[in-house]
């Protein structure tokens, strides 16, 4: 299925538009926030691979290179990422304060890659989530809820459920 990414700040004509791509077939996300940033999960990739992916094995690395567009300049800013199965269970939220990588403050274009260096997940479709807030929580500048999907099959390991 296709999927149309719905981000905008003026939401005049937006009910027409998306009632237009969801009779085209597109399955519509939208992300929220305060845009004072913005937050893409721009590809998911393997430990040496240059394109972007959307299916990995159980136990390989998974690097999600996520960009970021600020507008201004924003102090203390926090990027996180979530992972959820396909039936809506949470599996894991890391983000950047909880890493213990405190970034100053961003202005600009720039990138954040969260590496995992062993995919701890076991065969099946998977949603991954990214935003960026303040370091206090409160304001929201982007987030995509559960925008980018992924699926894990069986690698070398054995693990079962």
């Amino acid at each position: 299925m296709k999927r149309a990414l719905l981000s905008v700040w003026d939401k005049s004509g937006l009910i027409p538009f998306a009632s237009g791509l969801a009779a085209a077939g597109y399955e519509l996300v939208s992300t929220g926030g305060t845009a004072r940033a913005h937050a893409i999960a721009e590809s998911c990739r393997a430990k040496a691979d240059v394109v972007a992916r959307d299916e990995f094995e159980t136990g390989e690395t998974m690097r999600v290179h996520m960009r970021y567009r600020a507008d201004g300049r924003i102090e203390r800013p926090v990027f996180g990422l979530a992972i959820h199965r396909h039936d809506g269970v949470h599996i894991c939220g890391p983000n950047t304060a909880f890493s213990g990588f405190e970034i100053p403050w961003v202005e600009g274009e720039g990138e954040i890659i969260y590496t995992i260096p062993s995919l701890p997940l076991l065969e099946g479709m998977y949603l991954l989530s990214v935003s960026a807030t303040d370091d206090r929580d409160i304001e929201i500048f982007d987030y995509h809820d559960r925008a980018y999907p992924f699926r894990v099959r069986r690698g070398r390991h054995q693990e079962r459920f």
